[in-house]
């Protein structure tokens, strides 16, 4: 159940309640692009928007990835009177000011991170370089979530405190540490390498035109779902 509800999700990448029950049951990760209000309803107006074809491309990339994120398009919400789903725009906190922009949810520790730059400068921006700033995020939440698990301590039948962990566990979490440094050290240089190489080799931005049917099929898609619940 679990793979065919990312795969429909990745097909249309959509706030649905197909996509809550993967992120709040399943705990899949989530890149959010939050647009403006009713741009999920207006193709015409956002199909060629660099913003809309870059999250298509960011969908392309989860499709043909082994990942933990989902892909959700939506837009501002908090004014819609009939919704299957809680608002998105209160679970993420986002401000109205500052859409459109790009969001990354991580739900099993409750933790929301915009994107670092506004989306103003399409050569800033690639779908490889998003993704590897979001898997990279969600490293530096783990390793801190390691730390805070070692810190961790209780009260005994004593009424003493004490820590939670004997020094086996916390010699394993210490490892986990070491290995997720690792790995964080290495997505920390390919993020560094795609943003280097943006300005010769942004391959997104120099064949942009080619992806406008890419983005507005998106758009299609996730209005007409969205249509069929009113």
């Amino acid at each position: 159940m679990y793979n065919l509800n990312v795969s429909i999700i990745k097909g249309t990448p959509r706030w649905s309640q197909r996509a809550y029950s993967a992120i709040f049951e399943f705990w899949s990760n989530a890149i959010v692009f939050m647009m403006e209000e009713g741009a999920i309803m207006n193709v015409a107006k956002y199909k060629d928007d660099w913003r809309v074809a870059l999250m298509a491309k960011i969908t392309e990339w989860t499709q043909e990835n082994d990942t933990s994120f989902i892909p959700i398009v939506h837009h501002w919400d908090l004014n819609e009177e009939f919704s299957r789903v809680p608002s998105l725009v209160e679970i993420l906190g986002v401000e109205e000011n500052d859409l459109p922009h790009i969001y990354l949810f991580h739900p099993y520790h409750n933790r929301v991170e915009a994107y670092p730059e506004k989306l103003d400068d399409i050569a800033k921006f690639s779908p490889e370089l998003v993704m590897t700033w979001a898997e990279k995020t969600i490293i530096e939440w783990q390793i801190a979530d390691y730390y805070n698990q070692l810190q961790q301590m209780y009260i005994n039948e004593e009424g003493e405190e004490v820590e939670a962990f004997d020094e086996e566990q916390k010699a394993n979490y210490r490892h986990l540490i070491a290995d997720e440094k690792y790995l964080l050290g290495k997505k920390k240089k390919e993020f560094e390498n795609i943003q280097r190489l943006l300005p010769k080799y942004n391959t997104f931005h120099t064949l942009l035109d080619d992806h406008f049917d890419v983005a507005e099929s998106h758009m299609n898609r996730i209005e007409q779902s969205h249509m069929e619940e009113l």
